[in-house]
């Protein structure tokens, strides 16, 4: 049975347009072991100011990630 997954929203303060995004350790920690998020999930990144970006998980540990920008919504 496949499970269904929430969307996953992460705030962040500076987004760029295009390109990667390097998690820190609190972030990787709260995507891998909190929502078990896994390399190839969708993330929705925001920045409180009405911007949001698609984003898909390219590396995850606890103590680091690396989320790429696909677009901005």
């Amino acid at each position: 049975m496949k499970r269904s997954r929430r969307a996953t929203r992460l705030f962040f303060s500076n987004m760029p347009e295009a390109g990667q995004i390097a998690l820190n350790a609190d972030e990787a920690h709260y995507l891998a072991t909190v929502l078990r998020l896994r390399v190839g999930d969708a993330v929705t990144a925001f920045n409180g100011q009405g911007q949001e970006w698609a984003c898909r998980v390219l590396g995850l540990t606890r103590r680091a990630g690396l989320l790429e920008v696909e677009s901005a919504l």
